[in-house]
């Protein structure tokens, strides 16, 4: 490994180690149950921020969709 190529990957190394992720822990922990009541279009229009509202409005997409099956013994 030449010298420039070990400083490069001791910069990229330094810059994930000491950059914060992107996403916001508070939008996350602000967002409402998912039951019928909250998934009601006028329920997730008034989210604010789009990122937040698009993942309620998955979670409220897929919130009844999953059925485990049932063990299969072969």
């Amino acid at each position: 490994m030449s010298p420039r190529t070990g400083l490069c990957v001791a910069t990229m190394v330094l810059i994930c180690i000491c950059c914060p992720g992107c996403s916001d822990p508070a939008a996350e922990e602000s967002l409402p149950a998912v039951n019928d009541e909250n998934c009601t279009d006028a329920n997730v229009a008034r989210i604010r921020d789009q990122k937040a509202r698009e993942k309620f409005s998955t979670l409220c997409a897929f919130r009844s969709t999953y059925k485990p099956s049932q063990p299969r013994t072969w």
